[in-house]
């Protein structure tokens, strides 16, 4: 059985959620990736983003392997999906963003056809 915490950020303030449906529709995202914007996303950015927004953020105990759309199977430590702000939505016609950590720590930002 895989290891995870769910948590709900909103304006800086942590929740957790207990949810495997929630769990299963930010992978499934995050399998849906279609692009890669060529954009920089640093800790202190997505830190920004769970102090002043609101967002899930899913973080494993261990990494896990995911595939990434079509475009990587990566090792993750850490999802997070911004719901408010410039980076929850990835255009007027586009789905969503998914910030993506790796196990060593670096971040990814994608663009998923999954709308929430």
């Amino acid at each position: 059985m895989e290891s995870y915490q769910i948590y709900l950020w909103k304006h800086g303030k942590k929740q957790t959620i207990t949810s495997s449906d929630l769990h299963t529709k930010i992978i499934q995202a995050v399998q849906h990736v279609t692009d890669r914007p060529r954009l920089f996303v640093d800790t202190q950015r997505v830190e920004e983003v769970l102090s002043t927004e609101d967002a899930w953020d899913l973080v494993y105990d261990s990494p896990k392997p995911i595939q990434v759309g079509s475009l990587e199977l990566a090792s993750l430590q850490r999802i997070v999906v911004p719901l408010t702000g410039d980076l929850a939505k990835a255009g007027a016609d586009g789905g969503n963003i998914v910030l993506t950590q790796s196990s060593e720590g670096y971040w990814d930002i994608w663009i998923t056809k999954d709308r929430w």
